[in-house]
């Protein structure tokens, strides 16, 4: 297992664009400080951190659907392979999407909501610009499906929250409509609001790897 991975992650600075977009938001959680995720988005990588180049990170590799979480503090790399997820155990009750615009946030910005009956669960303003960054966002969620779906199972009933079932298992991204989020809303009590976005040089450094790092793979 080791040397495929750090050959494929060795192989980024060749392939990586002249430029990337970086994607900020400011996410806060119930109760808790307001912290940085940066979105390093390049057709064929994604490194997502809190900010700061020394920072453990993932990488998504879009080609492959697997995502590479990078452990600075336990000098390891988690391998988290997309799997097919069987959800014949899982409930059949349907999300609704409703999207409206939202002409405040800008020209061609839409809200889009996705409710189980009387439920929201999620509510996201996107602005058509930058369509990559919601197919990032959709793709990570994807990836992560089938072990949302396992910690869901194991999951005590009476904690279970449905909108985690239906955003994370059942069609992991569907709040994103195309374009980029500006705000993020969620019935956990998560937000989301982004806070820059630009185009940077090509830094092939982000993207690498050290050699010495234990490879592990994320148990099924």
């Amino acid at each position: 297992m080791r040397r495929p991975l750090l050959a494929a992650l060795m192989l980024l600075p060749a392939v990586a664009s002249a430029a990337m977009l970086q994607v900020v938001y400011q996410d806060q959680e119930p109760a808790s400080l307001p912290y940085l995720s940066r979105y390093i988005i390049t057709p064929d990588y994604v490194r997502i951190d809190q900010g700061r180049d020394q920072d453990n990170f993932l990488i998504l590799d879009r080609k492959k659907h697997e995502l590479f979480e990078v452990q600075h503090d336990r000098h390891e790399v988690l391998t988290i392979p997309t799997e097919k997820v069987n959800l014949s155990k899982a409930s059949k009750l349907q999300a609704t999407l409703a999207d409206s615009p939202a002409p405040a946030r800008g020209k061609g910005a839409i809200e889009r909501q996705v409710m189980l009956k009387q439920l929201v669960c999620a509510r996201v303003i996107s602005i058509p610009q930058h369509p990559e960054v919601a197919e990032v966002l959709r793709e990570f969620r994807q990836v992560l499906a089938a072990a949302q779906w396992r910690t869901w199972q194991a999951t005590p009933d009476d904690v279970r929250q449905p909108c985690d079932l239906q955003l994370q298992v059942l069609k992991p991204g569907q709040e994103y409509a195309d374009g980029m989020p500006l705000e993020m809303r969620y019935s956990n009590g998560l937000t989301r609001i982004l806070q820059q976005v630009d185009e940077i040089a090509d830094r092939p450094e982000l993207f690498i790897v050290p050699v010495d790092y234990k490879m592990t793979t994320l148990p099924r």
